[in-house]
């Protein structure tokens, strides 16, 4: 029996210098307090869809990822250097993850 193979599409955010990166913004809460609007917090690691996402690009693009989280105040980047996630056999678990949902 065969199986089918979906047709994943997307467009990545950056793409250049052999690297491809995906900006994802953390948006203020609504709420103001005493200090002022309350900036959307900064992960302190990547969110696995969010690894899949550039995973793929990564593996279409034949390049290294980034993936840069950023509020109105702050930016954490996120790459092969500083995340398992982001290394190549990081990378190629979540893509094996995304296809065994697909």
């Amino acid at each position: 029996m065969k199986r089918l193979l979906p047709v994943l599409m997307g467009f990545a955010d950056f793409f250049g210098g052999n690297r491809v990166a995906e900006l994802k913004c953390k948006t203020s809460l609504s709420a103001d307090t005493k200090l002022g609007r309350r900036a959307g917090a900064l992960p302190s690691k990547p969110d696995p869809k969010h690894v899949a996402q550039v995973g793929y690009y990564a593996n279409v693009l034949q390049c290294p990822a980034s993936l840069v989280y950023a509020n109105e105040k702050d930016y954490r980047i996120f790459d092969e250097t500083n995340c398992q996630e982001l290394t190549p056999e990081g990378m190629n678990k979540a893509l094996d993850d995304l296809r065994a949902r697909a």
